[in-house]
């Protein structure tokens, strides 16, 4: 009879908890702006991961919307952190374009590819494997939109 009557209580999911590190992160993100003391780069490259690694929780457990900002957030962090024209930088970028190249934002998709590229570019010259990277990912989003 009293099992009946009481309220169960619930435990926060894996789902939940996500959700919550990830605005969480999204907050803490307002005082990263510059990395000046050693402490604050520890605290800006557990922050860049953490970022990451939401992005890949939730695109595993299929929560895209989740994914996209997470990713998005990465890339501004490792921006603020590194640079707009760092190696770093032009990492994330290829990774969010292959993200929206697998869910078919193709135009997204070539926008980030580009600036990849154009930082790899500059950096590694014209000859070096990253950019052939940049170039395919290029000619498969070519070819998805038959242009």
């Amino acid at each position: 009879p009293e099992l009946a009557n009481s309220k169960p209580t619930y435990r926060p999911t894996t789902m939940t908890r996500a959700v919550c590190s990830f605005e969480r992160l999204q907050a803490t993100k307002r005082g990263l702006r510059s990395a000046d003391q050693p402490n604050d780069v520890k605290r800006a490259k557990k922050t860049d991961i953490t970022a990451k690694l939401l992005g890949l929780l939730f695109y595993n457990i299929g929560d895209f919307r989740h994914a996209e900002n997470a990713y998005i957030l990465y890339t501004k962090l490792i921006e603020i952190n590194y640079g707009p024209n760092a190696l770093e930088t032009s990492n994330c970028y290829f990774l969010i374009g292959v993200f929206y190249m697998e869910n078919k934002y193709f135009k997204r998709a070539m926008a980030c590819i580009k600036r990849s590229r154009d930082v790899r570019q500059a950096k590694l010259g014209n000859d070096h494997p990253s950019i052939a990277d940049c170039y395919y990912n290029m000619g498969v989003i070519l070819l998805f939109t038959n242009n």
